[in-house]
């Protein structure tokens, strides 16, 4: 599983987090054992949401999933079954991996599995 964006640990799990338009403070999963009845799925789409207080989140931190194609770093935004899906800004980098111009100043592509390194970049927030 790929993974971007902002993550907390809260009650020793770690969920996703995010914020709604009114300002509350989410936690988010898809994972069914991590949640209790005070989660909700609103939407009926398999995500489950809870509204917590952000005094309760133990740890805040951003993941970034980078890929390494032949000593060329590409950002990873979603696997497949035998591949990855990558982009870069870098026209160069772009150029020699034959990725495609999907943005003014982005270019993504599809990469196979055996061909690319994953690792997880990750920043810890006060």
């Amino acid at each position: 599983m790929i993974r971007n964006g902002y993550y907390c640990i809260y009650n020793n799990i770690e969920y996703e987090i995010n914020s709604d338009l009114d300002g509350n403070t989410l936690i988010i999963t898809e994972d069914k054992t991590k949640i209790d009845s005070s989660f909700i799925d609103e939407y009926n789409s398999g995500v489950y949401s809870k509204n917590v207080d952000k005094k309760q989140i133990e740890e805040l931190y951003k993941i970034h999933t980078l890929g390494k194609i032949e000593n060329l770093e590409v950002n990873v935004e979603n696997e497949l079954e035998d591949c990855y899906i990558v982009g870069t800004s870098s026209l160069e980098i772009a150029k020699k991996l034959g990725l495609e111009r999907c943005d003014k100043y982005y270019h993504q592509g599809k990469v196979l599995k055996k061909d690319i390194v994953i690792t997880e970049e990750k920043t810890k927030i006060k």
